[in-house]
């Protein structure tokens, strides 16, 4: 019905373009064939040659077939923290890039991935090197921008990260407010694969990251208390409080199962840009008390009691001359260097 597209009237002839497309998929090859020809050429029934490719032009059907030469999705991960504590989130930030093989220098086309989107799946080993899943793993969810990616009951999360093969970053917060996941040692397991959907995929991944860390489901217990609530009101000239002295004293009850427990204190003044503002901010606990207490490694937060005990006592010693205002001593939770929670108490300048 087309061959007037296709016939040369002035030559009398017609003219049609075939591209053919071979796929070794299927095939059983298991060496390298190299400096291979194929030659295409037509004929008729006795198997005489009708037409072939012209013998200058057969020099570019030669090809090169490589086994284990597939292309990778390697992958590299890294958690911001070792440690988790619940309630706190964690990313984890992923880098997932497209590695060709090489021979002589030159890249192996593998075009197995050409039609693939990208993916990774995530999913959460015990000690024991199993997959946690069912109501253990409920309450963790995984976080791409805005887009929230919840574990199945087997324990595992699939996610679509673009929508071809490509090198791509993805940074992924992994919150476990809600996570009853128990205290011990677990490993985060990433695979990356290509797929149709980039959700499912066959018998193995392409890559995958093992990271270890470790879960703290710690329930903790600070609290801070004054020996008389007249201590808390303060004279900006004097800066004695109400019981006429410059001391306020507090009585600090502390319980967790921490590893390396302490105890930090800062100072926070309320913000009075607005008449009817609720919010703090933190300044220089030195402008207001004269104690001389070792910096840690977060500017004006103050190392209180590095090896906290149940029951313990501390007294601040107020300045002259202060700035009147409402102000929140917050005493602070760390293990190590990690914030876990804290208490505080107002004090008023007037």
């Amino acid at each position: 019905a087309r061959n007037s597209e296709y016939y040369n009237t002035t030559g009398h002839y017609a003219e049609e373009e075939f591209i053919f497309i071979f796929d070794f998929k299927e095939t059983t090859i298991t060496e390298d064939a190299v400096e291979k020809s194929m030659v295409i050429e037509l004929r008729n029934t006795d198997e005489d040659v009708i037409l072939s490719v012209i013998g200058v032009e057969q020099q570019q059907l030669f090809f090169n077939i490589y086994t284990n030469k597939d292309s990778l999705l390697d992958l590299n991960a890294t958690l911001s923290t070792s440690d988790f504590y619940i309630g706190h989130d964690v990313a984890v930030n992923v880098d997932t890039s497209f590695v060709q093989q090489k021979v002589d220098g030159e890249n192996v086309i593998d075009t197995n991935f050409y039609d693939y989107k990208l993916g990774i799946k995530l999913t959460i080993l015990d000690s024991e090197n199993k997959v946690v899943n069912g109501p253990s793993i409920m309450g963790i969810y995984y976080k791409i921008g805005d887009n929230e990616y919840y574990p199945r009951f087997d324990g595992t999360v699939r996610i679509n990260t673009s929508e071809r093969i490509a090198n791509v970053h993805n940074h992924i917060i992994i919150n476990t407010e809600g996570s009853n996941l128990a205290s011990g040692n677990y490993t985060l397991l990433i695979e990356s694969f290509g797929s149709p959907d980039g959700i499912y995929y066959g018998l193995e991944s392409s890559d995958q990251e093992r990271i270890p860390f470790t879960v703290k489901n710690t329930i903790f217990g600070l609290k801070a208390t004054q020996t008389t609530d007249a201590e808390l009101i303060v004279d900006k000239t004097t800066g004695k409080n109400e019981t006429n002295t410059n001391a306020i004293t507090f009585n600090l009850e502390y319980s967790s199962g921490l590893n390396n427990p302490n105890i930090r204190i800062s100072l926070m003044r309320r913000a009075y840009d607005e008449i009817y503002s609720t919010s703090y901010n933190l300044i220089d606990f030195k402008d207001v008390f004269s104690n001389e207490f070792s910096d840690t490694n977060e500017e004006n937060i103050y190392m209180l009691f590095s090896s906290p005990e149940e029951l313990m006592y501390t007294t601040l010693y107020t300045k002259e001359n202060l700035t009147s205002g409402t102000y929140k001593i917050v005493f602070s939770l760390y293990d190590n260097d990690t914030y876990i929670g804290d208490t505080h108490r107002y004090i008023i300048v007037k």
